[in-house]
């Protein structure tokens, strides 16, 4: 099954990254955190640390009141835990509108949280309770996967700069 995302395309310190918007609603199904065994197939457990469920509950409650959820990082990771391949896996194509690129999703795949895993757990609670939110949209990052050494390093970088 093929996913579309229409997004801006950019490259920082040698890592291209896609930047977009996603629905509270897709967050919720196409994410994967600490704990959820594809995640654990490619961060190790010491590079996890566990979510605070205080944070999650004042995360939901702040997105009920109309707060901005802040861009998330994702590793864009295929099912079959191979790098992923332009052209193959994932093709860009200009769209009507300029500096917008169409990404198309062409192989099964989930989205790993590299940054913003309690902001996510926040989404999820947020929805559990008020299912009304599945149409609000966040700003996302996209990181195609390459490795999961260089997705347990992006994961560390982005844990120690907080």
């Amino acid at each position: 099954m093929k996913y579309i995302l229409y997004t801006t395309k950019a490259t920082q310190n040698g890592i291209e990254f896609y930047q977009t918007t996603l629905t509270y609603g897709e967050i919720d199904t196409l994410s994967v955190v600490t704990g959820d065994s594809k995640a654990d197939r490619i961060l190790p457990h010491d590079t996890q640390y566990k979510l605070r469920d205080k944070s999650v509950r004042e995360i939901s409650q702040h997105l009920s009141h109309g707060s901005f959820c802040s861009a998330l990082t994702f590793s864009l990771v295929p099912n079959s835990l191979k790098p992923l391949v332009l052209g193959a896996d994932y093709t860009l194509e200009d769209s009507d509108i300029p500096k917008i690129e169409r990404l198309t999703i062409n192989v099964g795949f989930f989205l790993l949280a590299v940054d913003g895993r309690h902001r996510i757990a926040g989404i999820r609670k947020l929805l559990e309770e008020n299912p009304e939110f599945a149409d609000q949209k966040a700003p996302v990052v996209l990181i195609p996967f390459s490795s999961a050494s260089d997705t347990e390093r992006l994961f560390s970088d982005l844990s120690k700069s907080k």
